[in-house]
């Protein structure tokens, strides 16, 4: 008997936005902005937080818009974003499971909570808009080492200057932004954010 992986075929139209995705950014924006009404001393970084999260959402969704992307109401998540997010968060994982099991991470390393859901939906519509727009302005494709490394490298600089974590766990988030910029590639905007939000649902599961 051959066993066979079969590696989800990349999609042919990613510039759209599904009811999936739509769905997802209204949710954040609505938290965010309830997050950002926490402005008092004993929850300032709850109200940084929502900040955060809606100047994300904001520029992200700007970005697409200016660059073409639509709104697709016909489509609500595709079978190959979904296959494509699941094996992207199950490749962060294995990444993240090496850390802990080492020693080089702990649990504790993790911001628990639902606001860690809510950056994961921010994260990826800010991070994508600016793999594409850095793909558009630099000369680089999207596809682009240029491109994938600088948002990876951006990507885990503001988990470092916001969250204060370890040089390690800022490494592993290095790896774990290239991994959501492939799934982004592969299966777009849906696809990163299954992969993104399965894995920030299993660290707040987790109690990290």
């Amino acid at each position: 008997m051959n066993l066979r992986l079969a590696m989800p075929r990349p999609t042919q139209d990613i510039r759209y936005i599904s009811v999936f995705a739509a769905s997802m950014f209204m949710f954040a924006i609505v938290m965010s902005l309830y997050f950002a009404t926490k402005i008092n001393l004993s929850d300032y970084r709850t109200f940084a937080y929502g900040i955060t999260a809606g100047f994300f959402l904001f520029s992200g969704f700007t970005v697409k818009l200016a660059m073409g992307v639509r709104l697709r109401p016909d489509v609500f998540i595709s079978r190959n974003a979904l296959d494509i997010g699941v094996m992207g968060a199950t490749i962060i994982a294995i990444i993240q499971a090496v850390a802990f099991l080492s020693g080089l991470m702990t649990a504790s390393s993790l911001v628990g909570g639902l606001i860690i859901v809510i950056m994961a939906i921010s994260e990826e519509f800010f991070f994508t808009s600016l793999l594409d727009l850095l793909g558009a302005t630099s000369g680089d494709t999207r596809k682009g080492w240029y491109s994938n490394f600088a948002v990876a490298g951006i990507f885990a600089v503001f988990h470092k200057s916001v969250y204060g974590l370890q040089l390690v766990v800022v490494l592993v988030l290095f790896l774990g932004r290239l991994v959501l910029n492939w799934c982004y590639l592969r299966g777009g905007l849906d696809a990163s954010l299954v992969a993104h939000l399965l894995i920030n649902s299993l660290a707040v599961l987790g109690g990290g």
